[in-house]
Order: C-alpha cells, then structure tokens, then sequence
C-alpha cells in the first residue's frame, strides 16, 4: 500500500503563482486584439477568445480579480504592518498579493499568497510586469 502524502501550500505556492503569471502574460499579449487580428496571426481562437473582451492587461486583471483593500496593521495575529491586499481567489484555496509600501506608496515588497484550510505559504515577487500592474493600483489608492 502506498501512502501519497497530500500537497502543502508550501508546495503549491509556486507554482500557483506562476499560472497567475502566465495568464497576465497571455492577457498581456491579446487583450485588445480584435478576434479578425487573432486569426490573421495563427493562433486557435478557442484559446484566447476570452482575452478579447478586456481592453487591455489592467483592464483584465481589475475585472478578474476579487477586491483590493488595505489590512490595517493589527488585524491577524503577530501582524505588525498593515499592507494593501489584491485578492485573486477566495476560499479553498485563495491566493493574493500582499504589497506593502511606505507612507508614500512606494513599493517595499510584494508577496504572493497561496491559503488553504489553516494552511498557507508566500513568495517574494520581483518580477516587472506584477509590479507593474500592482503600481496602477497603488495610484489609483492616490487619487
């Protein structure tokens, strides 16, 4: 008898972030495409058809996403800083970006959250085009 050993968040966390990643860059690269544009370029329509409808890659991932909120300092157990939360997905399992900035809302760091049933594990994020899309919305927060 073999005993498979179930999936950590720890053991997930990556690789979740990575699908995310990846569907950025698919919008990245279709949203605002026209389905005539699509087709003259080669690629299935069947595989990219749902990119079209957004205007372009902020556009996707604003109507895509959950909520965007800030987590006052405080609010869990041992959270000294507040930090502003993008919700990806809710509930069995939920993932979401942490940023965390200065009083000026620059970015210090950027953590991506992969929570599962009193389970939970983050990556740092560096990379340009989530820091990108993260700063539209810490803009937005200025206005």
């Amino acid at each position: 008898m073999t005993l498979t050993k179930e999936k950590t968040c720890k053991d997930l966390v990556n690789e979740s972030y990575l699908n995310t990643y990846d569907d950025w860059i698919l919008a990245q690269l279709f949203c605002g495409e026209t389905e005539e544009s699509l087709k003259k370029s080669g690629y299935k329509m069947a595989d990219f058809k749902d990119y079209l409808e957004y205007e372009s890659l902020f556009d996707y991932v604003n109507q895509t996403a959950l909520s965007w909120d800030f987590v006052e300092a405080g609010t869990f157990t041992d959270q000294k800083v507040g930090y502003y939360r993008f919700q990806l997905s809710y509930g069995g399992p939920s993932t979401e970006f942490r940023i965390y900035t200065d009083k000026d809302l620059n970015i210090n760091h950027i953590e991506y959250w992969y929570l599962d049933w009193f389970d939970g594990a983050s990556i740092i994020i560096n990379d340009k085009l989530v820091v990108e899309i993260l700063e539209e919305f810490l803009e937005l927060e200025s206005v």
